[in-house]
């Protein structure tokens, strides 16, 4: 289990040994904050947002602590990371679009977007362009991607597939609904 932990006047990553109850490994990392990890399929890799002098990029680093590396370097927000199950395209939820004017200071609403880890290319997905569209997750098929998306005006859990770029609404709350496990 990888969970991101303050460490006096930082964050670390921590990997914790749920069966022995103790701590594996803390990493520490050198930025101002992170959030919590997404572990890659093989269990060799953790993504997670780091936040540097005030802006938000994915970073990856291996279980050991090695090779901690910025795959985003912008502007924009880059939030809520998620790995794909074949381990070749991270999901992530971000502020890219034509909405979003730096000079202006104007942010658009969050889209889910995929980080191609061998291109190293953002594609936003299509049918984001309404609403908040946070928290993707995977289906373990890897042909589908779950969220939450505020699009009807209170937070629901859609879905979205990859082949066909069709969304269907899965729940409808009256409440909202706040995140996907």
């Amino acid at each position: 289990f990888a969970i991101a932990a303050k460490h006096k006047d930082r964050d670390d990553l921590v990997i914790i040994d749920v069966r022995r109850n103790r701590e594996e490994r803390r990493i520490p990392v050198p930025l101002n904050g992170l959030s919590p990890p997404s572990w890659s399929p093989d269990g060799s890799q953790l993504v997670f947002t780091g936040f540097d002098g005030g802006l938000s990029d994915l970073f990856i680093v291996n279980r050991d602590g090695s090779d901690l590396r910025r795959l985003t370097n912008d502007k924009y927000a880059d939030l809520h990371p998620a790995w794909s199950p074949d381990g070749r395209t991270i999901a992530f939820s971000t502020d890219r679009g034509s909405e979003t004017d730096f000079d202006a200071l104007r942010f658009g609403d969050y889209r889910v977007a995929l980080y191609n880890l061998r291109a190293g290319t953002v594609e936003v997905l299509a049918g984001m362009d309404r609403g908040k569209n946070i928290n993707p997750v995977w289906a373990p098929d890897g042909k589908t991607l779950a969220f939450v998306s505020d699009r009807t005006g209170i937070s629901n859990v859609f879905l979205y597939e990859v082949a066909t770029k069709e969304i269907y609404q899965l729940t409808d709350l009256y409440t909202g609904a706040s995140g996907i496990t």
